[in-house]
């Protein structure tokens, strides 16, 4: 089927539905100033978050939390340009922002940050007590249980005022102040053109100006340009490449497996070296429990007093030490694979120069668009597939995705678990549920866990971004049909519970089909679920180097939703 022909069927299947695969027109994602009178999809919960097409409906959003909805929940499909238009935070009210945003990958691009918010009382958990604040940030306050992951952003930050209240000021490119969860996040904002005066503490950081629970897998690639001066001249002065200001706290967080390779030139009028914290990841109080893992570029990050990873106080300044594991290596050493090893499984090696060399997040969507194959073409411009259930099963997590490129294990879940919703009829709820994994925070993952769906590669991790494979393919969706049909199935004592399928023909390469997958393989074949690469070869797993270079054996997005679609139709009882 003609490509121009399927544009036109699934974007007139959108505006019908709002389910089908998005097709966007690019003017919506700029922001022109406007704000969305209402969202196009979802109802604000964890488990069916507002989806975020366009920068009016991302403004809507933010008017919605600040004028007291802290709790509602979003997720980003696509690319946002805010147009450098000045951009007042998200979360500026007494609890902050308590819900889940989840940045899918995409970017914030253009962000511009000219001037702090005005005076926020906020309630500090810590203190127990209301606090007067101000904030600049793409988020101003994450509040205590709140989350904000997968998300990247691009812009300047360039504040340039006096500001004489006493109080405490705290800016960064995603938030000004957290008391929840930051994840998987990144910046290249250029800090520049900022000089701040102020009366009071200042926290600035490249992804949070101040830290009071958890940073992880997250990273700042633009620059910080930073002049600061106090209206006297013992003011505390906190910056850091990742986090201006790590506060000790009792809730037990801190930073891990962040990194830094932002250029750092930073000037405070402060008369001591008590009062200036630089850090070339974070400054750092003596009572945080947890700093782990964490790393800078030593020849970038270079022009300040103390060129540590963290700065510490403990009565008297400690310039030159790494006390919690925070490491200055060389840009070389950072730009290779043993590095990413180093940082955790989030990471993935820059083979593409996408950011300078340095290690990307696995999650990011670098320059993705909508893209799919002939043969998908056919199955659902054609007659092959019920529209109505493709629809159904068809994620938030793979819209505007190039369909052609391999599904990853995240990625799979989510289209599990919405299969498992639409075949079963009822809907999970996330915040009743709990997972063992401690590299990923993914909803749908915890899920897929407690479905029985899928298991980790160990007790505790997961493994979110590895590539999946045909068989596995095969045997995870064989897994949602037995999660809902097979009484008290479990996926523990799997091996005890038979299926029924008569085997057509033996595939010539049914020796590479591990144990474990063969009966689901064979069982999908047999319900017209999946096929083989050709008539006489499934393509189970790759087995050599080269395969998995082609990706010979994984199964891709655009496979896993039109088997999720036959599952539907061809395993529904």
């Amino acid at each position: 089927m003609n490509k121009r022909i399927v544009m036109l069927f699934l974007a007139l299947c959108m505006l019908i539905t709002g389910l089908c695969l998005p097709v966007q027109a690019a003017d919506i994602r700029v922001w022109d100033g406007s704000v969305a009178s209402g969202f196009r999809s979802g109802s604000g919960t964890r488990d069916d978050p507002y989806l975020i097409y366009s920068a009016a409906e991302l403004a809507l959003f933010r008017n919605r939390v600040n004028s007291g909805e802290s709790a509602i929940c979003a997720k980003m499909v696509t690319d946002i340009d805010l147009n450098n238009r000045e951009w007042t935070p998200i979360g500026l009210t007494l609890t902050g922002f308590t819900g889940v945003f989840d940045g899918g990958g995409w970017a914030v691009k253009n962000l511009r940050i000219g001037t702090l918010s005005d005076m926020v009382v906020y309630y500090d958990k810590l203190m127990g007590r209301n606090t007067s604040l101000q904030f600049a940030g793409f988020f101003g306050i994450i509040g205590a249980g709140g989350r904000v992951r997968c998300l990247n952003i691009s812009g300047q930050v360039s504040v340039n005022r006096t500001y004489p209240n006493k109080t405490g000021m705290y800016i960064g490119a995603v938030v000004g102040m957290n008391d929840g969860y930051v994840e998987e996040c990144f910046s290249t904002c250029d800090f520049k053109d900022f000089s701040l005066k102020s009366s009071g503490y200042v926290g600035i950081g490249g992804i949070a100006g101040m830290n009071r629970y958890l940073v992880i897998n997250c990273f700042n690639t633009g620059s910080m340009t930073i002049s600061v001066n106090g209206t006297k001249s013992n003011l505390n002065h906190y910056i850091g490449g990742v986090v201006g200001y790590c506060y000790g706290d009792t809730y037990g967080g801190g930073i891990y497996n962040c990194y830094s390779a932002a250029p750092m030139n930073i000037s405070s009028n402060s008369s001591t070296s008590r009062d200036k914290y630089f850090g070339g990841v974070a400054s750092i109080s003596k009572s945080v429990k947890g700093f782990n893992n964490n790393y800078y570029d030593k020849e970038v990050c270079r022009n300040i007093k103390a060129v540590t990873g963290c700065y510490q106080f403990e009565k008297a300044a400690t310039y030159g030490q790494n006390p919690f594991g925070s490491n200055g290596f060389d840009t070389w050493t950072m730009k290779t694979q043993d590095f990413v090893w180093q940082l955790s499984n989030a990471y993935r090696y820059d083979e593409h120069n996408l950011n300078k060399g340095y290690p990307v997040l696995s999650v990011m969507n670098y320059h993705e668009e909508s893209a799919w194959s002939e043969w998908f073409d056919d199955e659902v411009g054609g007659t092959k597939i019920d529209q109505e259930i493709y629809d159904r099963v068809y994620p938030a997590e793979l819209m505007n995705k190039d369909l052609t490129k391999p599904i990853t294990r995240v990625e799979f879940a989510a289209v599990a678990v919405k299969l498992y919703e639409e075949m079963g009829g009822t809907k999970l709820a996330a915040s009743d549920l709990s997972m063992p994994f401690v590299d990923t925070n993914s909803d749908v993952v915890m899920k897929a866990y407690n479905i029985g769906i899928v298991k980790g590669i160990s007790d505790t991790q997961f493994d979110p971004y590895s590539k999946i494979s045909r068989q596995d393919l095969a045997t995870m969706l064989t897994r949602v049909y037995k999660a809902l049909y097979l009484e008290e199935w479990n996926i523990a004592e799997d091996d005890a519970y038979a299926l029924d399928y008569e085997v057509a023909k033996i595939f010539e390469d049914d020796a590479d089909i591990s144990a474990y997958a063969k009966p689901s393989v064979y069982f999908m074949v047999d319900n017209k679920v999946i096929k083989g690469l050709t008539e006489t070869l499934f393509g189970p797993r790759n087995i050599s180097s080269r395969q998995e270079a082609e990706n010979y054996a994984n199964a891709s997005r655009e496979q896993a939703l039109i088997m999720a679609v036959r599952s539907f139709k061809n395993l529904q009882r």
